[in-house]
């Protein structure tokens, strides 16, 4: 199923938001950012992973075990994260996860047009 989403991403630096159609699969939201890279991201809901995936780096937040990996492409090697994850709330319209990596914060959040599935 697709629907319109607004996407937010609040870190320490900067808010970046944007609107777009996302689809949502087997208890999975899925989008293409708009941006240089065209970053593809999936958010399994059930599992609590976060995956972006672009030409420059793969990242993977695991936000129920606490842990995450980025993967740099150009230098071949992988750096591991620790998450220490506050909030993570879902309901058929609006994905909130909160989240810190070292001492800075991050808000993601999806806001969806209605909807009909139940998580």
């Amino acid at each position: 199923m697709k629907k319109n989403a607004k996407i937010t991403l609040k870190t320490p630096e900067k808010v970046i938001e944007y609107e777009l159609l996302i689809e949502f699969k087997n208890n999975k939201i899925n989008y293409i950012e708009k941006d240089y890279t065209n970053t593809s991201v999936l958010l399994d809901l059930e599992n609590r992973i976060l995956v972006r995936d672009n030409k420059e780096l793969y990242m993977e937040y695991d936000f129920k075990n606490n842990k995450g990996i980025v993967f740099l492409k150009e230098l071949k090697s992988n750096i591991e994260i620790n998450i220490d994850t506050i909030k993570y709330e879902a309901s058929d319209k609006k994905i909130e996860i909160m989240y810190k990596i070292d001492e800075n914060s991050y808000e993601y959040f999806i806001e969806m047009e209605w909807s009909l599935w139940v998580l």
